[in-house]
């Protein structure tokens, strides 16, 4: 259950951003509700003046280890966003820079080479793309891409050679990317920490309910706002955020004009 997050989870990142805002927002409120209503006084009522400028110091403890953690998460998430954008921009470019370079190729080749470059776009663009948000495409290169490259090293063309195969490479990070995941266990303790800050600032201000109620409240929605920041983005190929094939449909679409076949 540490290694693999829920499929649950997929369903909540498909959510438009401001249905997953509203999600996330509930949960840190219910969460923010339970510690100010019941346990903040619970514990407040066994422990009486045991409580005292203690929990100062505990709720900005807490605080960083939670925010450092959230930073942890937030650079492995952006970090992978850029690294997909890099992958998904370097294919784009290599295999229009292919495009060229078999423009300038024979008549004969120079049809072949097109076809085979159009039936590989479509095949990334309808078949391939919409497998990368659960990650279920295999890291193997696919038929399409595989009869591109034995083309471009049949015509001795090394430019081309050099293209598809930065395409290659390109398309492998996009898979990898596209099939990680972060270890759950990273977000059930960013959330515990969560938690244990709202707890620590309720406690506090145990005794003045409208200062507990405004921290803990307001703390709640700065870190609901953090969570739909991080989740709208926690997977490149997922959700309302997704990187889409714009530049890969935009090259199939020019190859299969009647002016370029």
């Amino acid at each position: 259950m540490f290694h693999e997050p829920p499929a649950a989870i997929d369903h909540v990142l498909r959510l438009p951003v401001w249905a997953l805002g509203l999600f996330i927002l509930g949960v840190w409120l219910t969460v923010a509700a339970v510690i100010h209503r019941w346990l903040v006084p619970w514990l407040i009522e066994r422990k009486g003046r045991e409580f005292g400028h203690f929990e100062t110091e505990v709720a900005s403890q807490v605080g960083i280890a939670f925010g450092l953690l959230l930073s942890f998460n937030a650079i492995d998430v952006w970090g992978r966003v850029t690294d997909a954008q890099n992958a998904v921009m370097n294919e784009a470019s290599a295999l229009r820079e292919a495009a060229d370079h078999i423009e300038q190729l024979p008549a004969e080749p120079r049809a072949r080479g097109k076809n085979l470059l159009h039936s590989h776009l479509s095949a990334t663009v309808n078949r391939e793309w919409p497998l990368l948000a659960p990650g279920h495409v295999p890291l193997e290169r696919p038929p399409t891409l595989r009869a591109l490259m034995a083309f471009a090293r049949e015509s001795t063309n090394g430019d081309l050679i050099d293209v598809v195969a930065e395409a290659a490479r390109a398309r492998e990070s996009r898979v990898r990317i596209a099939a990680h995941r972060m270890l759950p266990l990273r977000w059930v303790l960013v959330f515990l920490l969560g938690a244990f800050t709202l707890l620590a600032l309720g406690l506090a201000h145990g005794s003045a309910p409208v200062a507990r109620r405004v921290a803990v409240g307001l703390s709640a929605l700065a870190i609901a706002s953090c969570f739909a920041v991080l989740f709208a983005q926690a997977r490149p190929f997922l959700g309302p955020l997704a990187l889409k094939p714009h530049e890969l449909s935009a090259l199939a679409a020019n190859l299969a004009s009647p002016g370029t076949r």
